[in-house]
């Protein structure tokens, strides 16, 4: 019996969902399929299905289910029901198989699954439309079939298309300052969030479905979402054109904010870049497999978790495990899972070509690059060795060898350079602290961290949303 044979369903739900998205995020469709998605994926990925034909085949059952909806025979509709369901599952099980087998290649994730997600939505409606003017006679309904679909569309071409925007505005990978916390937020917008994630996303939609089928009134489902799809697409519309104001008047303070930072950061030779979060976008991945872990262990809610784990990075896990559960007896066993986990979770990840290319022209220009990082070594020279880029030197976590003073003397002594000639680019408030303790400048990549978080810590903290902004200090 193979390894993969010995493994309980426990061990599974570890390996393939513990960076899935937080259950907390998740509707309560979405997190019932993946009670189930596990023991088809145990299957799945013994077959040459990728990722991306399980996706098409999901997409096709989705399909036939709903077509299922047409001929108004309620028994029919319970089939149909039921094929959608499964569609669901299936849905969960690509990114479960795609978590096993470590691939490469993530466009399924950013075209695959959204393309088809399109599809179903514009193709939903009009076969439930049908059924519920073959069960009335009422033609209106096929007229609010079609309305639920396109406003359904429309309310995601949008939402791409101000992504859009906002890379034209603020170029590379960045993104606007993020809105609040959900912990935050006013429980009136909780409460409007939870009902817009149960009822109108991709699973949401599920519940209502269920109900009115049962009823067989399927004129009303379609009612209720021409009508809620219509708000909300006109919602959206006002506050994306608002936020748009707001992101405008962002590029004008943030271009005089860099002229003031460029003046007093005087010249440097070498960059050290911190690993995780600053040159690779990993730390929400390790959020969600360390939030997993604790919460199983310890017995605390995972968004609790979560921030815990957000709040003492920057060092070793094994480390923020004793920072977190002084002197717990499951600390070992938790840091070297969390450690097998996040190896397998993002051996796949690459920096984007632009990032590397920036990487190349600061080295052209003549500075020199390095990588600091409290990632095991082995880790460090893995990424190194992918990432065709001249580091002077790629230094991992080993025994009395750590990101910091450690690191920052082995680059002062091999290149015979002083502090004031060094800065480091980093993405924690651990890597802020330890920096400027040892006398070198600092550079915050947003993302982990908010502006606000750094300059609580440092009022003139130096940030940037993206590597590309260091162009414009350095």
């Amino acid at each position: 019996m193979n390894q993969a044979e010995q493994r309980t369903i426990k061990q599974w739900r570890q390996l393939c969902q513990s960076s899935a998205p937080d259950p907390a995020n998740e509707t309560l469709a979405g997190r019932s399929a993946r009670v189930f998605s596990i023991y088809f994926t145990k299957y799945l990925v013994k077959t040459n299905l990728t990722p991306n034909k399980i996706t098409a085949i999901g997409t096709i059952i989705y399909l036939v289910g709903v077509g299922l909806y047409a001929f108004g025979i309620y028994w029919l509709s319970i089939v149909g029901f039921a094929l959608l369901y499964f569609s669901t599952i299936l849905d969960a099980c690509d990114g479960e198989v795609f978590r096993y087998r470590k691939y490469k290649s993530g466009y399924g994730g950013t075209y695959v699954e959204p393309l088809t997600h399109d599809i179903m939505y514009g193709l939903m409606f009009l076969p439930i439309a049908y059924g519920g003017f073959v069960i009335t006679g009422n033609p209106l309904i096929l007229l609010l079939g079609g309305v639920a679909g396109i406003f359904k569309v429309l309310f995601r071409l949008t939402e791409s298309r101000f992504f859009y925007g906002v890379t034209r505005l603020l170029p590379g990978r960045g993104q606007i300052d993020k809105t609040k916390n959900f912990k935050e937020k006013s429980p009136s917008t909780k409460l409007i969030f939870r009902l817009y994630r149960n009822t109108c996303t991709s699973t949401g939609i599920l519940i209502p479905l269920l109900i009115l089928t049962i009823l067989n009134r399927p004129e009303i489902f379609v009612a209720f979402y021409a009508f809620a799809f219509l708000v909300l697409w006109l919602s959206l519309f006002a506050r994306q054109m608002l936020r748009f104001k707001k992101i405008s008047q962002q590029v004008i303070d943030r271009h005089k904010y860099f002229l003031d930072v460029k003046k007093r950061t005087p010249h440097k030779k070498i960059i050290v870049f911190d690993l995780d979060g600053t040159l690779l976008d990993t730390m929400g991945i390790f959020a969600d497999i360390a939030s997993y872990l604790i919460s199983w262990k310890y017995k605390i809610p995972r968004v609790e978790a979560r921030e815990n784990y957000l709040k003492t990075s920057g060092i070793p896990f094994f480390q923020q495990l004793e920072v977190m559960f002084p002197g717990n007896s499951n600390n070992a066993e938790v840091a070297k899972l969390f450690e097998e986990r996040k190896v397998h979770a993002t051996d796949h990840l690459e920096m984007p070509e632009e990032d590397k290319n920036l990487l190349r022209s600061f080295s052209d220009s003549g500075y020199g690059l390095a990588v600091s990082s409290n990632n095991f070594q082995e880790n460090v020279d893995q990424f190194v060795q992918f990432s065709n880029i001249d580091f002077l030197h790629a230094l991992g976590y080993r025994e009395r060898f750590a990101k910091g003073e450690d690191h920052f003397n082995f680059i002062m002594t091999n290149n015979r350079v002083g502090k004031e000639e060094l800065i480091f680019v980093g993405d924690s408030i651990s890597d802020m602290k330890t920096t400027m303790s040892c006398g070198i400048d600092f550079i915050g990549k947003l993302g982990t961290f908010k502006s606000e978080d750094f300059e609580a810590e440092f009022p003139n903290a130096i940030t940037v949303r993206n590597l590309k902004e260091l162009t414009n200090i350095l």
